[in-house]
């Protein structure tokens, strides 16, 4: 597995209306990945988190890796929900290994990154 990952510094500064503005749209892409309240705040985590950049940004860059996988919406935005029986997945789908904790949505990332 390549070491493929968005920045994790946070050398740039975000104004708190820019990380409202990126948390939005992050939370518009988990209600079309099907995903419920619980998932999504697991996911985003806590807006004072001092990773909260690293999640957002590996949510933005998980959904681009699928537009470029794939040209049908409903694998766009079903892919995170479907079993995946790929490594690490083994038989579970994306989004509960990204759930998990950072770093399986680090996991998640890097294996989406790989498949092609």
């Amino acid at each position: 597995m390549t070491d493929i990952s968005p920045t994790e510094s946070n050398d740039m500064k975000v104004t708190d209306a820019e990380l409202s503005k990126v948390t939005t749209i992050v939370i518009e892409l988990l209600k079309k990945w099907g995903l419920n309240e619980k998932q999504k705040t697991v996911l985003i985590g806590e807006t004072t988190s001092p990773e909260i950049h690293l999640r957002l940004s590996l949510l933005l860059n998980i959904h681009a890796e699928l537009r470029l996988m794939f040209n049908n919406p409903l694998n766009v935005y079903g892919f995170m929900t479907m079993i995946n029986h790929n490594e690490p997945f083994n038989g579970t789908r994306p989004i509960d290994l990204a759930c998990q904790n950072i770093e399986g949505l680090k996991l998640t990332y890097q294996a989406i990154c790989n498949i092609y």
